[in-house]
């Protein structure tokens, strides 16, 4: 996995001399079964655990937060500003045979889910308490600048990783956060909450200025209550109500398509961000209890 990261997503990105480089050495060097001892050389420290890729656990260290923050906005803009009317009638993101009708909405409904894998997986590809606490910490700090870009659809999907059963268990991980990142991710949580249907985001939304990207989520479930709770047609005719329902929700959708980000491409990091390598749901599962077992104190655990 880290021989064909190299060689096709570092060696033609401008950043290849930088780090390409240093990791086909290191690959190197763990070719050769006379070197047993860890490498630890500048970016990336190569230790070998069960089921934890090298290269996506050290990457993410390296990056800057606000750069990683940044191109996930790009990548996640590209998505959300091809979404077509179309797709969003219907239901038919959610209908089995009609889900062709919504490639977009759900290109974009997959990357979701995909951050969140991939945030709960940083944290558990970490060896040491130590390095959890850093990463988990690092993903707090990315979360706040997306709020700050009012990439709220990245947002949602972090928030959503970082509270996963997998993470969330891992008591010591969180007690070791400092008090101000526990108050920053209690407020982006408190923005995000779906409480009163969601009243304290959809007002921090309306008061932004683009660009933006919002929480698709809220879109479909608004779509979703007005299509079944109105009826297309009441006494023969045209319901006009339930479509004008209908319409305003998706020119809001398109309204925040308007005004793209000017942030510039860096092809490495948007090329790992548009990748997100994670574990699947039983392997984090596994690793969170052998991290951190069940009723084991601070003190038993690495």
């Amino acid at each position: 996995m880290l021989e064909n990261f190299v060689e096709t997503k570092l060696r033609n990105s401008q950043g290849y001399s930088k780090y390409g480089e240093k990791i086909s050495e290191l690959i190197s060097k763990r070719h050769n079964p006379n070197t047993q001892e860890i490498v630890q050389q500048g970016l990336i420290e190569m230790k070998i655990e069960p089921k934890i890729p090298l290269s996506p656990a050290r990457l993410l260290s390296v990056f800057d937060e606000i750069q990683v923050a940044r191109q996930l906005t790009l990548v996640d803009f590209d998505i959300y500003s091809t979404i077509k009317p179309v797709e969003l009638l219907n239901q038919a993101w959610n209908k089995p045979k009609l889900k062709y009708r919504s490639p977009n909405v759900l290109r974009l409904i997959g990357r979701s889910t995909a951050i969140s894998m991939w945030v709960a997986s940083c944290v558990l590809w970490q060896p040491t308490l130590k390095e959890r606490i850093r990463v988990l910490t690092k993903l707090i700090n990315i979360a706040d600048h997306l709020r700050k870009m009012n990439n709220f659809n990245s947002l949602m999907a972090l928030i959503a990783g970082l509270n996963t059963a997998p993470i969330y268990r891992l008591k010591h991980t969180r007690e070791g956060l400092s008090p101000q990142t526990i108050k920053t991710f209690q407020s982006l949580e408190q923005l995000m909450s779906n409480n009163q249907s969601f009243l304290n985001y959809r007002t921090a939304l309306h008061s932004v200025d683009p660009p933006c990207i919002p929480f698709l989520g809220v879109y479909l479930t608004d779509l979703t209550f007005s299509d079944d709770a109105n009826p297309d047609e009441i006494n023969g005719l045209v319901n006009f109500g339930k479509w004008e329902l209908m319409y305003n929700i998706i020119a809001e959708i398109q309204q925040y398509q308007q005004i793209a980000y000017n942030f510039e491409y860096v092809d490495h990091i948007a090329s790992f961000l548009r990748e997100l390598p994670q574990n699947n749901d039983r392997d984090m599962f596994d690793l969170s209890k052998a991290f951190e077992p069940k009723g084991a104190a601070k003190t038993d655990i690495a």
